[in-house]
């Protein structure tokens, strides 16, 4: 009987949706390991191998599983809570002008702040353009009289003529 240890880290440490996660494996065994696989605790199948990517769509806290096999079937696990932090904050006002709150995570800096008071560009792509308008279309849903409002505010925003607060 070999002795077996399960470990894991993963990148970036700050989470948001939607940004992929890398998690790698660094456990040990006296034997060499058979099977690594993750759980994600987000309805999504388990992964397997040293390394995998993978994404959170929604906000939460998540327990992610990880359990490791020996070629003698000695297997171990560990579980570590990650938080994940949403990417927009859309809110719409009582004029009706929407506000649009981007968190935007560097891989190795952590946070960095997006708005007026920052250089950071908010530069989305066409998956940025679908959440966000899921994201309004829910709020708007909340404060119906502010359609036109809202509307006119995100084509603003997406633009490039109102920086994000």
């Amino acid at each position: 009987m070999g002795e077996i240890t399960a470990n894991f880290s993963y990148s970036p440490t700050n989470q948001v949706t939607g940004v992929p996660v890398t998690f790698t494996s660094t456990s040990s065994s006296v034997e060499a390991i058979a099977e690594i696989r993750w759980e994600f605790d987000d309805d999504s199948d388990p992964e397997y191998g040293e390394e995998v990517i993978h994404s959170f769509l929604s906000p939460g806290v998540y327990k992610v599983e990880l359990n490791v096999k020996d070629i003698e079937d000695d297997e171990d696990e560990t579980s570590e809570n990650l938080t994940i932090h949403d990417r927009f904050g859309v809110s719409v006002k009582p004029n009706g002008r929407v506000r649009v709150r981007v968190r935007v995570e560097e891989y190795a800096a952590g946070p960095v702040k997006t708005g007026r008071n920052s250089n950071q560009p908010f530069d989305p792509g066409p998956a940025d353009y679908d959440e966000l308008a899921t994201r309004i279309a829910n709020e708007m849903t909340n404060s119906p009289d502010n359609h036109n409002g809202a509307i006119t505010s995100i084509k603003e925003i997406l633009q490039g003529k109102i920086p994000p607060e």
